[in-house]
């Protein structure tokens, strides 16, 4: 079940051609399929580990990149960081903004990226969501696109930079560029990157206790 932009759609099968779930011709076939398996592959290990440990992340001040790769992390966090900027490089030409460079760069070989920085991040909000789930439907593993932002030049006629995040459940990734910012750090360099906390609203704590009350009631 597929829920934004005011309405709700049933999407069936992966293969569906549903415009929620697909992006535009932006990618050739070869390079979504064929080029970009690994990253695929990679990404596949992400989420199977995020789902598996849901419910224990929320206390977890980093992810171990080591504990979910093994032995070849540093090559399957450069492919899910890939995964990521495809994805992300994907929203940005369907929205017609154009790519920054430094994004291709890392899909054909690059290990280094100006401008652009990729963050493990939990949201406040959507664990508060996950609980609730839980308490209804007994598992939560939904997929989430928080809203974007995007800075423009003075002129408001050049986009310069942009923030987007998707989440599966309560934890996920987050990229941010703004144009002639130098290098900038990022998860995939590290064997335990931090897991930053996206806050809510200030009621959080209270939120939380209350459902803490229901599941004992």
């Amino acid at each position: 079940m597929w829920g934004g932009e005011g309405r709700t759609e049933v999407i069936r099968g992966p293969n569906s051609k549903s415009p929620a779930v697909r992006f535009g011709r932006v990618l050739c076939q070869r390079c979504n399929n064929d080029r970009s398996q690994a990253f695929d592959l990679a990404y596949d290990k992400w989420s199977d580990a995020l789902v598996r440990g849901m419910d224990d992340w929320w206390a977890a001040q980093d992810v171990s990149l080591e504990t979910i790769y093994q032995t070849g992390w540093r090559t399957e966090a450069m492919n899910l960081a890939r995964y990521y900027v495809k994805n992300f490089g994907c929203w940005l030409a369907d929205k017609g903004i154009r790519p920054p460079q430094t994004l291709r760069d890392l899909l054909n070989g690059d290990e280094m990226m100006d401008e652009v920085e990729l963050f493990l991040v939990k949201s406040e909000s959507h664990y508060i969501g996950h609980r609730d789930y839980l308490r209804e439907y007994g598992s939560n593993a939904a997929l989430f696109r928080l809203p974007d932002l995007a800075w423009v030049s003075p002129s408001r006629r050049r986009v310069t930079g942009y923030q987007g995040t998707v989440l599966i459940g309560y934890v996920g990734v987050m990229m941010r560029w703004r144009e002639g910012s130098g290098y900038r750090d990022s998860f995939f360099y590290h064997p335990h990157p931090v897991l930053h906390v996206l806050p809510a609203e200030p009621d959080f704590a209270r939120r939380l206790k209350e459902i803490d009350q229901a599941q004992h009631e």
